[in-house]
């Protein structure tokens, strides 16, 4: 792959995988080549993800696009959602009818899924500005240009405990992937061996940006404690402040009963597609799952929730790639 290097790989525990699971649980560890980030750890990643690394690298960067990033399932796709509303005028009918996806594009999924959407390779280029893109990749694996350009940034944090778990019937459901138990999907993340990982390195090396002039800094615990302050505060940032009936209609779209009901916003469609590919009967109304804070508290046990918590008290002091 031109500008990568691979440094290690994780075959498939399937026997004979097929549809998503052929796609994703063969998992490689990558480095980018560029010399200024040969400080920066390397990642774990589905090959698929990788497959055009240099048009992910060389992507034409606009000052008006806005990047939400985040590691998954840290609010990533509440998040989008408001963004999306708050940009475009609050249009209910287009955020019931049209998947969150194809208006605010999955970045790095693109690769993967833009056949399936029914778009070529250039759709993301000719979006309607201002466009935004969520994305999981970590610092090193941005386009280029957003380090020149430096567009709008919303990076959002979770709880690893209540990421993990969400991860692992993420993983499970729709990815499709053969993980074993849900500790030993635990020990994975720990060990830096699922998508996107090392975890640690992935959230710490945001917060050390330098010289960057717009990033809003948010946690999901924040967020669901105070959702009118934050989101106001999202809004100001975007610079669309945001008055208090489109606030209420805005909540009210983005509760999590609503959005597990509204397919758009539930990818149900590329739920029951990738149960197709994989000959599969998943649930297709899980990708948005519970959204609960401390949630794990549910499904954890004390050693596991000690060893979770001493493990990112260790994150601060980690050495940055920067």
């Amino acid at each position: 792959m031109e500008g990568i290097e691979i440094v290690g790989e994780i075959k498939s525990k399937a026997v004979d995988p097929k549809g998503m699971a052929a796609i994703f649980s063969d998992r490689i560890f990558v480095k980018p080549t560029d010399p200024k980030w040969k400080d920066f750890p390397a990642v774990c990643m589905p090959k698929a993800f990788l497959g055009d690394f240099e048009r992910t690298k060389n992507f034409k960067i606009y000052e008006d696009d806005i990047w939400l990033i985040g590691f998954p399932r840290s609010g990533t796709t509440l998040v989008q959602e408001m963004m999306w509303l708050i940009m475009n005028d609050y249009n209910y009918e287009a955020a019931k009818n049209v998947d969150t996806y194809n208006r605010a594009q999955w970045f790095d999924f693109f690769n993967v899924t833009h056949p399936i959407q029914g778009v070529d390779v250039g759709y993301q280029d000719r979006m309607p500005r201002p466009r935004i893109f969520k994305c999981h990749y970590p610092v090193q694996f941005l386009p280029d240009q957003i380090w020149t350009v430096k567009p709008k940034i919303v990076h959002i944090v979770r709880d690893i405990k209540d990421v993990a778990i969400s991860y692992y019937y993420l993983r499970k459901n729709a990815w499709h992937e053969e993980i074993g138990t849900i500790e030993d999907h635990f020990e994975e993340v720990l060990n830096a061996k699922t998508w996107y990982t090392p975890y640690r390195e992935h959230t710490e090396n945001y917060k050390r940006i330098p010289d960057y002039p717009d990033i809003f800094y948010m946690t999901y615990e924040a967020l669901l404690a105070d959702k009118p302050g934050v989101t106001r505060k999202l809004a100001e940032f975007l610079g669309k402040p945001i008055s208090d009936e489109n606030l209420e209609q805005l909540l009210d779209h983005c509760k999590f009963e609503k959005m597990r009901e509204n397919k758009a916003t539930n990818m149900s469609k590329y739920m029951e597609i990738f149960n197709q590919l994989s000959n599969h009967d998943r649930p297709t109304n899980e990708f948005v799952r519970k959204g609960i804070v401390g949630d794990h508290k549910n499904q954890m046990n004390d050693e596991t929730i000690k060893k979770f918590d001493e493990w990112m008290a260790e994150a601060s002091s980690l050495k940055s790639g920067f």
